[in-house]
């Protein structure tokens, strides 16, 4: 097998690649995105390191860097692990989290990581948010994850480790995570862990656990590779379940390798869910493990719900048969779709029902045009139980997910009146899990690009088509709600630009302005894009959302006084060469804080006055943009006050 895709460093003992992830979408032009991690990289600083982001794309990543950052403080190994953030601040792009272990702030050693945001342009050029350890030789960042949504708030936070950290016990470790918000990520932890053992080294692995018991909260697993329990460095992995109130106090599970020197928990991470029921799994490494061969090492997987509970079984099959459909595949109906789940009570045998909720990809579930069976008494080993949906659209994709509900009056009613929602494994709840089509004919247009982009007095819809069958054109729909009524704006059949290709195996690239004539500065609005075939079917592509800015701010910084951080904020109509300076009360230059292009949007920069002496600064504001022959400047400075 060969690669479809390779990238270096071009510089001797980089050591490119020491940490690689996926970056999730991080400019939301629904590609992935990778991230890599190069140590030891030199620009400035030796081994400063660096980090290096590739956009994907139809015809895979990018060959050179759409994004690189460095620590640029020297030693400081910037780079030694990246992940994917998820989404910290919920604007729809995934975020990047960066590990520095070596970086120095005041403690020798002591590390720090670093946040990037996601944006339609790709990741931000400055850490939108960073956090140390404040102990000497801590190495906090040594390993960083997304922690899943531990608090089900619907953010993404993160987790950190810091395998040397001392608290009481010299090397036992401390592991931290941080909570999302709109804001991004919460200035200090708002849980922490520690293995409480001389040299344990907890954290020196984190991850997310994925729901590993079903609750609806995301959970996570940290290794102690040295920890002792019986066997000298047998090493240990601990899971901490999530709650509406955050990770829990102390571990849910743990588990040990039981042999000396295995150094169990070196790493570990979520595995999904590798037996289908439905719980998320975990799967954690032992590289000196023996078993015949001398530190041959191994690896271990452990089932969610403790191995066995109540298994979910959720299955779909082709209309009134056993014929399954994998994720997204047709049904070969021209209405329907039979959807399974294993109905079994807490309460043991009990009769109970299910309710099943399918909507159209794209469209937010709501609770509401719920299917479901009648009440059943079920077996002892639980029912599995099918619902065939009618009435569906033909050429249509579709999502769909089930909970159980218990009769009133029963015992297992009492005990829980009905259970989570629960969706197919393997795909995710915005993503399409089936296709209503009666033949093996593709769907009329293969979309695989639709991209919003704010301009001066307007925005600019433009969409990619891979391929075209029988396509006669395009509706285009808005509306100031995601599940709100949508307003026809521009139809294919009075925008010459918006009639289709009819059949094309090329595909097509189309756009479309919808210009300030109706649109209200500040408004979110949300984008529906229809095509419609030479037989009159309409298919739905998933919405799209943006707000319209029409001009520059710049903002007070808050907190102001401040000591030592302060934050500011600032918004951009259009993509802009940005230039964020700071000022002492002589007129002299103290700091760059943003120099280079940035897309419309607003955006907060973070100042760390610590190295900065008490009194009077100013931050100064320059943005320019050209349009076609237009072109806009703007300047605008604000006064601060550093108190220390």
């Amino acid at each position: 097998a060969t690669a479809n895709w390779t990238a270096e460093s071009n510089q001797a003992n980089a050591r490119f690649g020491y940490s690689v992830a996926s970056a999730g979408d991080v400019n939301g032009d629904g590609f992935s995105d990778v991230i890599v991690g190069a140590l030891r990289f030199d620009n400035g600083e030796s081994d400063e390191g660096g980090a290096y982001a590739y956009h994907g794309s139809a015809s895979g990543l990018s060959t050179t860097p759409n994004w690189t950052a460095e620590s640029n403080q020297a030693g400081a190994i910037f780079g030694a692990s990246v992940a994917s953030a998820g989404d910290v601040n919920g604007d729809g792009f995934s975020d990047v989290i960066v590990g520095a272990y070596l970086f120095d702030n005041g403690e020798s050693d002591e590390g720090r990581a670093f946040v990037y945001h996601g944006s339609a342009s790709g990741l931000s050029a400055t850490a939108n948010w960073t956090a140390e350890s404040n102990q000497d030789f801590a190495y906090f960042g040594y390993s960083v994850a997304s922690a899943g949504d531990v608090n089900g708030d619907g953010f993404s936070d993160v987790i950190v480790g810091a395998y040397r950290f001392d608290n009481g016990e010299t090397d036992e470790g401390r592991a931290y995570a941080y909570h999302g918000s709109a804001s991004g990520l919460s200035a200090t932890a708002n849980w922490t862990a520690e293995s409480n053992q001389v040299g344990a080294e907890f954290g020196y692995s984190v991850a997310s656990a994925g729901d590993v018991n079903g609750d609806g909260f995301s959970d996570v697993i940290v290794g102690a590779r040295f920890f002792d329990n019986g066997q000298i460095d047998e090493g240990r992995a601990f899971a901490y379940h999530g709650s509406a109130s955050g990770l829990s106090a102390s571990p849910n599970w743990t588990a040990e390798s039981n042999q000396t020197d295995a150094n169990f928990g070196i790493s570990a991470s979520s595995a999904g869910d590798v037996n289908g029921d439905g719980f998320s799994d975990v799967i954690v490494g032992a590289y000196r493990f023996d078993n015949g061969q001398t530190d041959e090492g191994g690896a271990f997987v452990y089932y969610g719900n403790e191995g066995g509970g109540l298994r979910q079984d959720l299955r779909q099959f082709r209309p009134s048969t056993t014929t399954p459909i994998v994720p997204a595949l047709k049904t070969q109906s021209l209405a329907g779709v039979t959807l399974r789940k294993r109905q079994k009570s807490i309460a043991g045998r009990s009769n109970t029902k299910i309710q099943i909720e399918v909507k159209t990809l794209g469209t937010p579930f709501n609770g509401l045009g719920l299917q479901e069976t009648s009440f059943a008494l079920h077996a002892t080993t639980g029912t599995p139980t099918d619902l065939t949906v009618g009435s569906l659209s033909n050429r249509t994709l579709y999502k769909w997910r089930v909970r159980q509900v218990e009769r009133l009056g029963g015992i297992g009613h009492l005990l829980l009146p009905r259970s989570r929602w629960y969706y197919p494994a393997g795909v995710a709840p915005t993503e399409a899990h089936f296709q209503v089509s009666d033949d093996d004919a593709p769907l009329p247009v293969e979309l695989i690009a639709f991209s919003l982009v704010p301009k001066e007095r307007g925005i600019f819809l433009e969409w990619r088509t891979a391929s075209e069958v029988n396509n006669a054109g395009f509706i285009i729909k808005r509306s100031v709600s995601r599940s709100g009524e949508y307003s026809e704006i521009a139809s294919y059949r009075t925008h010459e630009a918006l009639r289709g290709a009819g059949a094309s195996p090329l595909g097509k690239i189309y756009s479309y302005f919808d210009d300030d004539r109706t649109l209200q500065a500040g408004q979110t609005y949300f984008y529906k894009l229809l095509d419609v075939d030479f037989d009159g079917v309409v298919t739905e592509h998933p919405v799209k959302e943006i707000t319209f800015l029409r001009e520059y701010i710049l903002s007070q910084n808050y907190p102001n006084p401040f000591n030592p951080t302060t934050a500011i904020s600032y918004q951009l109509p259009v993509a802009s060469e940005v230039s964020l300076k700071l000022y002492d009360v002589l007129g002299r230059e103290v700091m760059a804080l943003v120099n280079g292009r940035q897309a419309a949007g607003s955006y907060s920069v973070s100042l760390n006055g610590a190295n900065l002496s008490s009194g009077i600064y100013f931050y100064r504001l320059q943005a320019s943009a050209t349009n076609g022959a237009s072109s806009s400047n703007f300047v605008a400075t604000k006064k601060m006050m550093l108190v220390k």
